[in-house]
């Protein structure tokens, strides 16, 4: 398996992925929005290039400072349970870490594959997500660049439907 960078040739793939794991139109969403990364979406290729998982993280806010907002992994039904969600876990991670970010946050259910990285509720660090209904799945993972004056609302891209 290989970790890289999204390229423009993914789209397809990524479509179709997205369509089953999280949800049809987020991924021209994602991409369409102000916030995108490019530099921070990432995907796991097999041994014929065929992709196998996806993960990103791309703007948010807590009050007016810019943190990371993580774009859950998401992995081909096929290949579940052999890496791949960690494997991309740990490539946006060490990315989101060079960039000395301050934070990524998340919305997860179940939160439990989530937690296995140190992402921890936003209530521990007095930051609450912007929609209310997600307060029980919403996580937060400190980074570097985190200090304790970083707390308020955590606001997600327009793309998250918020």
């Amino acid at each position: 398996m290989i970790i890289r960078r999204e390229l423009p040739d993914d789209a397809e793939a990524l479509r179709t992925l997205f369509a089953a794991a999280l949800s049809e139109d987020l991924f021209d969403k994602l991409h369409a929005d102000e916030d995108w990364l490019s530099s921070m979406s990432f995907v796991a290729l097999g041994g014929d290039d065929q992709v196998l998982g996806h993960v990103a993280a791309t703007g948010g806010r807590v009050e007016s400072s810019p943190v990371l907002t993580l774009v859950p992994p998401s992995v081909d039904a096929s290949h579940r349970g052999q890496g791949v969600g960690q494997a991309l876990m740990n490539a946006v991670l060490g990315a989101a870490e060079a960039r000395e970010e301050p934070l990524i946050g998340a919305v997860a259910m179940p939160t439990e594959f989530l937690t296995r990285f140190g992402f921890h509720p936003g209530e521990k660090f007095s930051i609450a997500p912007s929609v209310g209904g997600w307060t029980p799945y919403f996580l937060v993972r400190p980074l570097t660049g985190y200090t304790d004056s970083l707390r308020g609302i955590f606001y997600f891209p327009e793309a998250f439907g918020t």
